[in-house]
């Protein structure tokens, strides 16, 4: 499923929308011009690729600064309760 809401505040953030329900044809855009559906449609894979790296870097970022932590000397069971 294409997430419009992802794409258009990520590659149009001057296009004003309401998003109803979960295809192309539910936005109500409050601006012109705005992007036709074809344009979203060819956006998608570059905006889920940013996504996913986005989420591959913060769970990365969160093992290494757990890897720090244990180096200074904290205990498995201090780590975790400092992240939760």
């Amino acid at each position: 499923m294409i997430d419009y809401p992802a794409i258009l505040t990520r590659e149009y953030p001057e296009v004003a929308f309401i998003q109803v329900g979960d295809e192309y044809e539910g936005i109500q855009f409050l601006t012109t011009p705005h992007p036709s559906k074809s344009e979203l449609d060819a956006a998608w894979d570059g905006v889920r690729a940013d996504i996913a790296a986005e989420q591959d870097a913060k769970v990365s970022a969160k093992q290494s600064a757990v890897a720090k932590l244990k180096a200074l000397g904290l205990s498995t069971e201090e780590v975790e309760t400092l992240i939760k």
